[in-house]
């Protein structure tokens, strides 16, 4: 899959909406497909069925990379387009103001500049800038847009926001620490849809660990980082898929291995890791196939999408499978495959997580939301990445030149050969009866003594650099205080392979994020400069 480099564009990460969501959060992919409204062709053109004559290309649009629409039968159809340079055009119905703009047009304009996601309502829309803020515009009468009053201008929202959602009378907010946040479906103080979840004006947050999200009239639906799906709100049509039809104001897990989700007025599509396609719920008040059960509609799938009523999905030939209820409408062929979008490291992080790509430092899985903080497995990833690089030998090749033998099955819940190996290698330690807790988040004091561990693996037996002396050392557990005062003792150019957080504080049981350990990886992996009175020869230089 072509890969597009952080920053150089700014596509549509992560689109999902009520009436037109790609939902692609595990994959951070561009949408080629809109529900049965739009599509993307293979030459970034961009074509729009009207159901009475064929397939038309939208002249004025070239350079396509996601886009958005929205269809509920009240509405006439209100369309978004983010091209290759970040721009956001809109066109179509405007009388909510749902185009960020004052007049209604039927050819494309340009709102906004730097845009890596869009997202369509009933009458609203949302957008994410590089920059992480979200910007809404559009009708307010059910508080989707917050506390804002009905607005045709593009308005700040909230901030740190990786991925949003504008479902049909609500909006839902992914931020760059994978909380979910949810606001809108009318006014909670005065008992609107009483059977499903209002949030009201307030943004409320929901759970965390999402990396996919969508939302229908009354029903939510969310897809957490270790693939499970969960579903909360309406189900007297069956909308949430837990076999029953009772209305759940908490999350309820209903499948796994899923890796996104999208929702129309009261039925929802979920799309595995393995390419199969499951719907469940109800159009036009009649059940879909399955009713309250997911049911496999579709297989060899890379996207999926849905409308108020329709939905659509993407098979991996460029066929485009469309249903309208449980009638299977024409194919579209021709459709160009998403293509994976990589994020952005914080402005801070940019040089030197830049620099580590550069080198080959970072795998292709953490190339992407570099805020968020990195797992127990992750880690083990890098290390190994790092290893390799640095010391020019396969990672099995190391082991046996370390005298150490890798036991493959030594984790009943972790299979990861990475993982292996960096235990073997004695950098990371399970947590005793056969666990490992590959999705655990790991805390500043652990990376730091598993940094240590690590840099004796490669021969760095001594720091290069005086220890610091952090105010907060109490606060770190007695068995990371080594690990600790020894890395940030390590010299490379002119900064400490791991710092504190802040003057004199190391924030020991802190987050510890995906560009930390790249730039703490990248710095073990460059050459230093022992001090001139040290007689020492430098193991890395």
């Amino acid at each position: 899959m072509k890969r597009l480099l952080c920053g150089t564009l700014a596509a549509c990460s992560m689109l999902a909406t009520a009436q037109a969501a790609d939902c692609a959060f595990a994959n951070r992919q561009t949408r080629t497909m809109a529900g049965c409204l739009m599509y993307i062709n293979q030459d970034d053109t961009v074509r729009i069925p009207n159901y009475i004559s064929p397939f038309d290309t939208v002249d004025d649009i070239s350079g396509a990379m996601s886009i958005a629409a929205t269809d509920e039968p009240s509405y006439m159809a209100a369309y978004a387009v983010i091209l290759k340079d970040g721009s956001l055009l809109t066109w179509g119905n405007n009388e909510y103001y749902q185009l960020g703009r004052s007049d209604s047009t039927t050819y494309p304009q340009k709102i906004l500049s730097d845009i890596v996601s869009v997202s369509c309502g009933a009458v609203h829309m949302l957008a994410v800038k590089t920059d992480n803020t979200l910007w809404g515009w559009g009708d307010n009468s059910s508080n989707q847009l917050s506390n804002l009053y009905n607005t045709q201008t593009p308005t700040l929202l909230m901030t740190d926001v990786q991925d949003a959602v504008a479902c049909s009378i609500s909006s839902m907010a992914i931020k760059t620490d994978g909380s979910l946040w949810i606001w809108g479906n009318g006014n909670k103080n005065y008992g609107e849809a009483p059977d499903g979840v209002c949030y009201g004006s307030t943004p409320t947050k929901v759970m965390d660990h999402v990396i996919a999200a969508s939302g229908g009239d009354t029903f939510f639906v969310a897809v957490k980082d270790d693939y499970t799906l969960w579903s909360w709100g309406d189900n007297n049509l069956g909308q949430l898929g837990n076999g029953t039809y009772n209305s759940s104001v908490t999350p309820v897990q209903i499948m796994s291995n899923v890796k996104s989700v999208c929702a129309g007025k009261n039925f929802a599509l979920a799309l595995t890791n393995n390419g199969d396609v499951y719907r469940w719920g109800a159009v036009n008040g009649h059940e879909v196939e399955g009713g309250n059960l997911p049911r496999k509609i579709a297989d060899h799938v890379v996207s999926i999408s849905a409308e108020y009523l329709r939905c659509s999905v993407l098979k991996s030939d460029g066929t485009v499978l469309r249903w309208d209820g449980d009638e299977l409408l024409d194919n579209v062929e021709n459709i160009k495959l998403p293509e994976r979008i990589y994020g952005k490291p914080s402005t801070w992080a940019q040089a030197e997580v830049n620099e580590a790509l550069n080198l080959q430092l970072v795998p292709d899985n953490l190339a992407d939301k570099y805020q968020q903080s990195i797992t127990r497995q992750e880690f083990c990833h890098l290390a190994v990445n790092m290893l390799e690089q640095k010391t020019g030998k396969n990672i099995l090749a190391l082991t046996q030149e370390q005298n150490v033998s890798v036991n493959y099955n030594a984790f009943s819940d972790c299979d990861d050969a990475d993982v292996a190996v960096i235990n073997a290698l004695g950098i990371v330690n399970g947590y005793g009866n056969g666990k490992f807790g590959p999705n655990n988040r790991i805390t500043r004091e652990q990376a730091a003594t598993m940094l240590m561990k690590t840099a004796k693996v490669l021969g760095l037996i001594v720091p290069n650099s005086t220890s610091i002396t952090f105010n907060d050392m109490s606060h770190v557990s007695n068995w990371a205080k080594e690990g600790v005062q020894f890395i940030t003792a390590c010299q490379t150019g002119n900064a400490r392979v791991m710092n504190g957080t802040s003057s004199g504080v190391f924030t020991p049981k802190g987050n510890y994020s995906r560009e930390q350990a790249i730039i703490t990886f990248k710095r073990l992996n460059q050459p230093r400069t022992l001090p001139q009175s040290d007689s020492r020869k430098d193991p890395w230089a």
